[in-house]
């Protein structure tokens, strides 16, 4: 066999395979896609003073559709120090729960019946040669991010088919802060 051969023809049909048979979960995608682009590190929005503390990145009638989380740059230098083990949060999950939900079904009255899909707390990260890493509390903010979906299944559908369920998620800083996303790119 040559060195330079990188699959052979059963590890090409494997591979197919499992391309169609992922093909099949979108929901499932999406998700991993959400979760593994939800815990990038932030970047400045240097033309409105915002800093991006989460995305969300989903597909919608073949629409890549980006959703940013932005945080004015004076808010997020006033959050509070935590370093995620040694005390309670400054801001206890059922009340970023809460103001997370009453934001979330406020935007879609109607849905009626609602199901708590992820709540992640997690810190804010920065790369190390941010000038942000040293001047935000010594990157000891954390956000919750909470995502609700319909307990009716037609419904979520119809909101991921859109290209829209990032609009059931929702960022709290730990001083009680609550980040709605905004659209930041949809392309073909």
């Amino acid at each position: 066999m040559n060195n330079k051969t990188l699959l052979n023809g059963s590890a090409i049909t494997t591979l197919l395979g499992a391309m169609k048979t992922i093909s099949k979960y979108p929901k499932l995608i999406a998700a991993l896609v959400a979760i593994l682009i939800g815990n990038s590190s932030p970047a400045f929005a240097s033309e409105t003073n915002q800093i991006s503390v989460a995305t969300f990145d989903e597909i919608a009638n073949a629409k890549n559709v980006v959703w940013e989380f932005l945080v004015n740059w004076e808010t997020l230098k006033k959050q509070p120090s935590w370093d995620g083990h040694s005390t309670e949060p400054p801001l206890p999950m059922h009340q970023a729960v809460t103001t997370a939900m009453q934001a979330i079904e406020k935007a879609n009255p109607q849905i009626v019946n609602w199901r708590i899909d992820s709540i992640t707390a997690r810190p804010i990260s920065f790369p190390s040669d941010s000038p942000f890493s040293k001047t935000v509390q010594n990157s000891h903010s954390w956000l919750y991010q909470i995502q609700l979906a319909p307990k009716d299944e037609a419904t979520y559908d119809k909101i991921f088919n859109e290209g829209r369920t990032a609009t059931l998620c929702r960022v709290v800083l730990m001083d009680g802060t609550l980040v709605g996303p905004s659209l930041k790119v949809e392309k073909e």
